[in-house]
């Protein structure tokens, strides 16, 4: 059977013990009207609408400004609706400090950092959590740094997330995506975490480490390479890096204390969290652990074309759709894969954690070359990393390592599936380190030219997404066909 023809019937099916939570976020200043000419106020309303409040907010206005407030109220506007987006914020700092100080902080605040002052419309819809939240841990990160003149609590109304209630979960990825779309469109948060929850006995859950060490390699590869083209950021997030052996270690520490709270979990590349497609671990429901493959990093691209709608003052302006066929694609795989591991069934990959300390240099310099350069010509690969990594310090995780995603083509060099694209790949390298060394020789040169370097480096890996994205996305559709084949024998 065709996959286009599996794939629609699999859109559809709920999966056996597997459901779908989502996040929306989107910070208010890179909402963009061509997704939506609404934000998280468009299904989220203040709990208490205090007048003293209010007031303080209107006083900040000129003149006119006042007398426009008091126009559009008696006209039946309310406070709220009225307030430009400042405002707002600004109203709900106030009522934050208003309700902790005679109230508590924990009137502001709830357990998963939901905000409790802002309640769901009876308009949104009813899949929608009571409350949105917001990343207080962020806004800490950003005045530690002294990036900001802020205080923690603006900078955290800044940054809203919508989820879905727990007790509403999606049952198949058809329903999953119409959620997206629906959210996108009213609210233009295009920043998305999906997950995948399954429950499995621990004992079962600790004799499957390997398979599940196996499929997290290959799906974030996947997500990786096929969406490289999209943002750079795929290079220089550290909390977006392929599956890697420490990674491995710290998922056997999590599945032996059956606990992801008792690790310690630091922005670093050791984190289960932090990869493409994550490994969650959620702790225990009638003594089965819940577990959700978290994908993180996958993204839907507006597609080209696009429709028209009204709603702005200059007119008609082009609402884009977005692309969630790659999306749909690996939330297929990740429900086969929690559907078999919840029923036991056995799952085999030919990828195995990626180790971070290989680069063969041998595969450079055979590059190198077939296209006339001599070994003194460049920089061989670890130099020319770490090096660029010094340049830019974008390329650095966290921890002060080289991000693992730069180190993905030369991995799996000799893969025989791959070798096309790594030899496109370490020639196009070869080119990019024979310059990074000619600007190397000049002082203070590599500085003047980060821009122009990073740049070329994207390029180069781009060199490696096209042509070992083709490959990836076979592989993925492959994987489903056999994991369908296998889901349909009986247990």
């Amino acid at each position: 059977m065709a996959f286009s023809d599996v794939r629609q019937r699999l859109l559809k099916t709920s999966f056996a013990g597997v459901f779908f939570q989502q996040e929306f976020e989107s910070p208010f200043d890179q909402i963009s009207p061509l997704d939506s000419t609404g934000n998280l106020f468009t299904y989220y309303e203040p709990k208490l609408i205090d007048p003293a409040l209010v007031t303080q907010v209107v006083s900040e206005r000129s003149k006119i400004g006042q007398w426009m407030h008091r126009t559009q109220k008696a006209f039946g506007s309310k406070d709220f609706d009225i307030f430009s987006l400042d405002e707002q914020l600004k109203y709900l700092e106030l009522l934050a400090d208003k309700f902790e100080r005679e109230f508590g902080v924990q009137t502001v605040w709830g357990s998963e950092r939901d905000f409790l002052l802002l309640v769901r419309k009876p308009s949104a819809p009813s899949y929608l959590a009571l409350n949105p939240s917001f990343e207080p841990d962020f806004g800490q990160m950003m005045i530690d740094a002294k990036k900001t003149t802020l205080t923690k609590l603006q900078i955290t109304l800044r940054l809203p997330e919508i989820k879905t209630a727990k007790d509403q979960p999606a049952l198949s990825v058809a329903e999953t995506t119409q959620r997206a779309q629906q959210v996108i469109a009213a609210t233009g948060h295009t920043g998305m975490h999906e997950h995948v929850f399954f429950r499995i006995p621990p004992e079962v859950l600790k004799s499957r480490e390997s398979s599940i060490n196996q499929v997290l390699t290959f799906l974030n590869l996947v997500a990786f390479t096929t969406q490289l083209h999209l943002s750079r950021e795929f290079l220089t997030q550290s909390a977006l890096t392929v599956w890697h052996e420490h990674k491995s270690q710290r998922l056997s520490e999590i599945l032996n204390l059956e606990s992801e709270e008792r690790i310690s979990q630091p922005r670093s590349i050791y984190s289960t969290k932090a990869a493409g497609i994550a490994f969650r671990y959620w702790g225990k429901t009638n003594g089965d652990a819940l577990i959700s493959l978290e994908i993180r990093s996958l993204l839907a691209p507006p597609k080209r074309a696009a429709v028209h709608f009204k709603g702005l003052e200059d007119g008609a302006v082009d609402r884009q759709q977005r692309d969630f066929r790659l999306l749909e694609d690996v939330l297929l795989a990740a429900a086969l894969i929690a559907e078999a591991f919840g029923q036991r069934r056995n799952i085999q990959l030919p990828f195995e954690p990626l180790k971070l300390d290989i680069i063969d240099s041998s595969l450079l310099r055979k590059a190198g070359t077939s296209i006339g350069l001599s070994d003194g010509d460049y920089f061989d690969a670890s130099t020319a990393l770490k090096l660029m990594s010094e340049i830019n310090p974008e390329f650095k995780t966290n921890d002060g390592y080289i991000n693992p995603n730069l180190l993905v083509p030369f991995i799996l060099g000799e893969n025989s599936g791959m070798r096309v694209a790594s030899q496109a790949f370490l020639k196009e390298f070869a080119k990019f380190s024979l310059e990074l060394k000619r600007i190397s020789a000049h002082p203070g040169a590599k500085r003047q030219e980060s821009r122009y370097l990073t740049q070329l480096l994207y390029e180069t890996y781009l060199v490696w997404a096209e042509h070992a994205s083709p490959v990836f996305y076979t592989l993925l559709q492959q994987f489903i066909l056999n994991l369908e084949q296998v889901r349909s024998k009986p247990l």
